[in-house]
């Protein structure tokens, strides 16, 4: 993911953006699966 600064944002602002993709790539995306399949260790599925 690459966020590019915009200029007629707030410093302030650009910086929140560019640590949430930080976030978002180093952290969420490659923990899709944990995060999607109901983590480590799921809990039996009732029913099947």
């Amino acid at each position: 993911m690459q966020i590019a600064p915009i200029p007629s944002l707030s410093e302030e602002i650009n910086d929140i953006r560019l640590r949430t993709a930080d976030i978002v790539a180093n952290r969420i995306i490659p923990n899709e699966g944990v995060i999607y399949g109901g983590g480590e260790n799921p809990p039996n599925k009732k029913g099947n």
